[in-house]
């Protein structure tokens, strides 16, 4: 999963087709860590961005 939260690739080991809910279990918790890791990309991401705080514009503050 990529950070924009595509899902670009699956790849299933044969022996986890014997067990429907096994295979959907290991799915639901992949797919939930790839969210997890996603999210935190995004945030380090955002935090980066938002270090430099907001340029101190002349009349900006007249619209907050």
């Amino acid at each position: 999963m990529t950070a924009n939260r595509e899902i670009r690739n699956i790849s299933i080991d044969n022996r986890l087709f014997e067990d429907k809910d096994v295979l959907e279990d290991y799915l639901i918790i992949a797919l939930n860590n790839a969210l997890e890791k996603a999210n935190e990309i995004n945030e380090a991401e955002m935090a980066a961005a938002a270090k430099g705080g907001i340029p101190d514009i002349p009349g900006l503050d007249m619209l907050m």
